[in-house]
């Protein structure tokens, strides 16, 4: 019995000693000032994208994870609305109005990936390999369908599912 509760404590003291999550040292990665909403990080690790604003416009940008550079504006425009990072991190596929266009993560210019049609798009995910992405769109009479766009730019957006 007296094995049996010493034990006991010294569980309870290991787990009193371990640190706990809101103990460890957290690093700010950006010094803006501005607001950084919805954060999505890279599959590698390596960076973080977010939405700010940036000369009063919605923009997407990313900052390297270890601090190591500034934060850097992608995409600035009032219609960007959803992302997402393709799945080797090497940039992000990102929603602007209809359009749906890909830019690496050192920046460039954006490569159009495909139009979506109907009304209230929305860009939701990538699939594991990176060749597709998906959707959702409604039409006139409100009939909402889930689309599938490849991400090479060639081909016209399908629905899968309506």
């Amino acid at each position: 019995m007296k094995m049996f509760r010493a034990s006991w404590i010294a569980l309870a003291v290991l787990v009193v000693a371990l640190p706990l999550p809101a103990q460890r040292g957290v690093q700010s990665l950006t010094s803006s000032g501005l607001a950084h909403t919805e954060p999505k990080l890279s599959p590698n690790g390596q960076w973080v994208a977010f939405k700010t604003t940036s000369s009063g416009l919605p923009a997407l940008g990313i900052i390297r994870t270890d601090g190591s550079s500034k934060e850097s504006i992608l995409y600035s425009g009032a219609t960007l609305t959803r992302f997402c990072w393709h799945p080797d991190s090497r940039g992000l596929f990102y929603q602007r109005g209809f359009a749906i266009e890909f830019l690496p993560t050192s920046g460039g210019t954006a490569l159009s990936v495909g139009t979506i049609p109907g009304n209230g798009s929305a860009l939701h995910d990538i699939d594991p390999t990176g060749s597709y992405l998906v959707g959702s769109s409604f039409d006139a009479s409100f009939t909402y369908q889930i689309w599938r766009l490849n991400t090479d730019g060639k081909t016209n957006p399908s629905t899968i599912l309506s």
